[in-house]
């Protein structure tokens, strides 16, 4: 079995689904108001990212680090860097999120979530164009 293959995968799904999950989530509270499956959809997201998290550290740790070895290198690395930047950024903002939506401080908790799910959506977009770029290129 080609553990890379599979972690690679496993990987891409996981992040893709915790996308998606995000707009999901951002839609039904913003279109429906139903707050309970506005909650699921983002724990949902979370466990996903949290998921891709442990997933790529394990494939990294494993396997180490793969370089981009085509033709538009400056493109790739602009967008990696701002891809591991909100990545960075994000985790922060996603805690904080996640901790005054379960505190009830939904005050607070749209406030930050504002920030938190555009920035969420574009790391994981960055996300597959960096996997494209590492795949195709």
């Amino acid at each position: 079995m080609d553990y890379y293959k599979l972690l690679t995968f496993a990987s891409s799904l996981s992040i893709l689904v915790s996308g998606v999950l995000i707009v999901f989530g951002v839609i039904e509270i913003k279109t429906r108001k139903r707050i309970h499956i506005h909650g699921n959809f983002m724990i949902s997201a979370t466990f996903f990212a949290t998921l891709f998290l442990v997933l790529y550290v394990i494939k990294y740790i494993t396997f180490g680090q793969k370089h981009y070895q085509g033709s538009m290198r400056e493109i790739y690395l602009i967008i990696l860097f701002f891809h591991s930047f909100l990545a960075v950024l994000n985790l922060p903002f996603a805690l904080f999120t996640l901790y005054f939506a379960l505190r009830r401080r939904f005050d607070l908790h749209k406030k930050v979530a504002k920030i938190t799910a555009p920035i969420w959506i574009v790391v994981a977009l960055t996300g597959w164009i960096i996997f494209i770029f590492l795949t195709f290129g």
